[in-house]
C-alpha cells in the first residue's frame, strides 16, 4: 500500500494561514475556497476553527 499525502496537508504555513483568514473576513464562499486550494471544506473549516482559537490565545497575553 502506498501512502500518498493530500494536497492539503501539504501546503505551506503561509497558505494556511491564509486560508483562515478568508474564511473568517467572509471574503468568499466556504467551496471556492476549498476548491481554489484542492482542499475539502472540512478541512477549510478545520483552518478557521485553529485561526480562532489563535485569536483567543493572542487575546488573553
Amino acid at each position: 500500500m502506498s501512502l500518498s499525502i493530500s494536497v492539503a496537508a501539504s501546503l505551506p504555513f503561509q497558505v494556511l494561514k491564509a486560508i483562515g483568514i478568508q474564511v473568517l473576513s467572509g471574503s468568499e464562499p466556504i467551496a471556492h475556497t476549498a476548491e481554489k486550494h484542492q482542499a475539502s471544506r472540512k478541512f477549510v473549516y478545520q483552518q478557521a476553527h485553529g485561526s480562532l482559537k489563535l485569536i483567543g490565545v493572542l487575546e488573553m497575553l
